[in-house]
């Protein structure tokens, strides 16, 4: 359920912001895919690229179907859980113009984000502030 609320959600910034959408796409690939990211849910980058790009490629009015399909909704045993994953499902269908709409209206444009560090330089920029400090800090007398 996760990985697809997660996918839902990057979908709907891919398709909000269509004219940098192949970059956001690529950025968000990059960030769940690496070191600090949602990696272990994906089977691969790849995955994770036809995952968000499935729903792009499908109209709004069907986003809601996809997530029966991709929850297998119809194959739950309990019956209890079955129905209220289905109203989930029939509630999202209800909600995507409104998630694209406050997405449009009040998302970050992601793909204008900086490109995030590599591990090497987030170490190389924090032993650099370490060094700093202890530049600045007064010599202890020995």
């Amino acid at each position: 359920v996760h990985r697809e609320l997660l996918v839902i959600f990057s979908a709907a910034h891919v398709t909000a912001f269509e004219s940098t959408g192949d970059e956001l796409l690529h950025r968000l690939v990059e960030f769940y895919w690496g070191d600090d990211g949602f990696g272990h849910i994906f089977p691969s980058a790849d995955a994770c690229r036809k995952a968000i790009n499935e729903y792009v490629g499908t109209p709004f009015a069907n986003w809601h179907k996809l997530l029966l399909d991709h929850l297998e909704v119809s194959a739950v045993p309990d019956k209890k859980l079955r129905a209220r994953l289905l109203v989930g499902c029939v509630y999202l269908g209800m909600n995507v113009p409104m998630i694209k709409l406050f997405v449009t209206s009040y998302g970050i444009e992601m793909a204008s984000w900086p490109k995030p560090k590599t591990q090497e330089e987030s170490i190389r920029e924090h032993l650099a502030a370490i060094d700093e400090i202890f530049e600045k800090a007064p010599s202890s007398p020995t």
